[in-house]
């Protein structure tokens, strides 16, 4: 008898509940009569919260429980139409409700795409143009570091840049020329981030009014920048300092202003962690042309005929070069009028150099057994300072002065201890 009391109360119970539940039924059609699949169709009361929700089926049929009393709002959704609501009142009481809707499409104005396209290589009669951010990889530091990506230009560990089997006669920037052959100081310390073109020429003629005449298989490199960094000051800076095992230091900095007219280029850099700022010196300091026409005693230099040096070991330079350098270098481009092109440099370097090396040798010749034991250390201290004037009269279409004056000034003194077998052989050697 309580199992049958029992079983009665949970169906009465059940019932009451069912009696509570209302549904919202309905389709969802567009305007031409077609259903609408998957429309959103969503019950919320007047603060906005969601009290139910469903989706329309294949047919666009849906069905939506009630089981609140209150004032609420039916919103449908689809995508591509507009959207639909109406407003319901269940305050008294809940009953089943039919509410067809009918959703008209939406029409959006598409917003102006503009499709740009960036070509990585472009060519120009005999130049080829590089797209610069085309082949960054974002680690790249200097521009030397940026040229290592262009295919076609190869950059050698000592910094010299060749195009193909041919080195570059100079690295210039909008077209102007500071370090000729030198183009090392450049591509070592400058950054890359202004950089937006490479230039490569070919057939180039370092003068311009034998361009097309001189015949030619010279190449160079001209570097555009990007507009942001065209007529302003910009540059970085950046320190490093270790004490671990041992003390090493490298601080590098630059400043540059390139605009139309003027352009300005100081750069430092001071380390002891073996990296060469400069290249060869000499590229800068002597900087002539071979066959070149139109130049009279570019070729003509000081001949060394000693040179008392010390030899290093034929490994990566960076790990054999222990050095302490210095190096300051200031130069500029003013053109004075439209005809009237003035070029200063100057370049000042201190480094001082160790090297060691410490051999064994053994010998087993039959009955004779000996060794030859070989300390050796080298210190090089040099001293060069570099200044150079170059003023450009450009008095027609064809004709033009060119004025270049150099100044170089520099002390090298080598130092050596050699102990070879115990006994001690020293030198002091300088060279000017």
């Amino acid at each position: 008898m309580i199992k049958l009391l029992k079983l009665l109360l949970l169906v009465f119970v059940g019932i009451k509940l069912n009696a509570q539940n209302s549904f919202i039924t309905g389709s969802i059609k567009e305007t031409k009569q077609l259903p609408i699949n998957s429309a959103s169709i969503i019950l919320k009361d007047t603060t906005g919260k969601i009290i139910s929700y469903t989706y329309s089926d294949e047919h666009g049929n849906y069905v939506l429980t009630i089981n609140k009393r209150g004032v609420f709002v039916l919103y449908v959704n689809a995508l591509g139409f507009e959207q639909k609501r109406t407003t319901l009142d269940f305050s008294n009481k809940i009953e089943n409700q039919v509410i067809n809707f009918f959703l008209s499409k939406k029409e959006e104005p598409l917003k102006e795409i503009v499709v740009e396209s960036r070509r990585a290589i472009t060519t120009k009669n005999d130049t080829i143009v590089f797209d610069a951010k085309s082949f960054a990889l974002g680690n790249e530091q200097v521009v030397e570091d940026l040229l290592k990506r262009i295919p076609g230009i190869n950059v050698l560990p000592d910094g010299t840049i060749k195009v193909g089997s041919r080195e570059v006669e100079k690295v210039m920037i909008e077209g102007d020329d500071m370090f000729d052959r030198g183009y090392k100081i450049l591509t070592k310390n400058m950054p890359f981030n202004p950089i937006e073109k490479i230039e490569v020429l070919q057939r180039f003629s370092n003068n311009k009014i034998l361009k097309g005449i001189e015949n030619s298989d010279k190449v160079a490199i001209n570097l555009t920048l990007k507009q942001d960094f065209k007529r302003k000051w910009f540059g970085n800076l950046g320190v490093g300092h270790s004490f671990i095992s041992e003390i090493r230091h490298d601080a590098k900095g630059n400043l540059m202003n390139f605009g139309k007219r003027d352009k300005y280029y100081f750069l430092t850099n001071i380390n002891n962690i073996g990296f060469d700022a400069t290249g060869d010196i000499n590229h800068l300091i002597r900087s002539y042309h071979i066959d070149e026409p139109g130049n009279i005693g570019d070729d003509e230099t000081a001949n060394i005929y000693l040179f008392l040096g010390h030899s290093t070991p034929n490994l990566k330079q960076k790990r054999v070069n222990l050095n302490n350098s210095k190096i300051l270098s200031l130069n500029s481009i003013i053109n004075l009028t439209e005809k009237i092109k003035l070029t200063l440099m100057g370049f000042l370097n201190d480094d001082r150099a160790l090297y060691f090396r410490n051999s064994l040798q053994m010998f087993n010749i039959g009955n004779i057994n000996f060794e030859n034991k070989e300390d050796f250390e080298g210190i090089r201290n040099r001293n060069v300072g570099f200044k150079k004037i170059q003023l450009l009269y450009n008095i027609s279409q064809t004709k033009t002065l060119e004025y270049v004056g150099k100044y170089s000034n520099g002390i090298e003194i080598n130092q050596s201890n050699l102990i070879f077998n115990n006994k001690l052989s020293s030198t002091d050697k300088c060279n000017f």
